[in-house]
C-alpha cells in the first residue's frame, strides 16, 4: 500500500525574497566589479581628446557641405561650422591646460575659418584651410 502525501506549495513570500536577496547579491557584485569607476573622461586631456574628435567630426561634414555644388547641400556647411565651434569652445579650457600652444593655434585657425565663411570666400580657399586644421587637429589626438 502506497502512502500518498500531497506535495506543499512553495511560499509566495519566501520567492520574492529569495529573488530579491539574489538581486542585491548580482547588484553587489557588478558595483564591486565595474561601479567604482567613473564614467566618462576624466583627466583634462582626455576631455581635449574627446572635444577635439567631435570638432574634427563637425569639419569634416563642413568640408564636404561647403564644397557641395548643390545649395540645398551647402546649407549644411553653417551648422556644421557652428556646431564645430560650440565643441570647441567646450573643449578649449581642458585643451587649454593640456597644451596652451595648440589651443591658440586651433582657436585662431578656427576664428580665420569662420570669417572666410562669413564672406563667403571660394570653397577652393575655405575647404583645404578646414582640411589643414582638421589634419592639426588629429595629429595633436594622435599623439601620447
Amino acid at each position: 500500500m502506497a502512502v500518498y502525501r500531497e506535495k506543499r506549495r512553495a511560499n509566495p513570500l519566501l520567492i520574492v525574497g529569495a529573488g530579491f536577496v539574489l538581486l542585491l547579491v548580482i547588484g553587489g557584485i557588478a558595483l564591486a566589479l565595474g561601479g567604482s569607476k567613473p564614467a566618462g573622461e576624466t583627466t583634462p586631456r582626455a576631455r581635449a581628446q574627446a572635444g577635439l574628435r567631435m570638432v574634427s567630426d563637425e569639419l569634416d561634414l563642413f568640408t564636404i557641405a561647403y564644397a557641395a555644388k548643390d545649395p540645398a547641400q551647402t546649407a549644411g556647411a553653417g551648422p556644421a561650422l557652428t556646431a564645430a565651434r560650440a565643441a570647441f569652445d567646450r573643449a578649449q579650457p581642458d585643451l587649454a591646460t593640456t597644451d596652451p600652444g595648440a589651443a591658440q593655434t586651433f582657436a585662431t585657425t578656427l576664428g580665420a575659418l569662420e570669417r572666410q565663411v562669413v564672406v563667403k570666400a571660394p570653397a577652393d580657399a575655405v575647404v583645404p584651410a578646414a582640411e589643414q586644421l582638421r589634419t592639426a587637429m588629429r595629429a595633436w589626438l594622435a599623439q601620447p
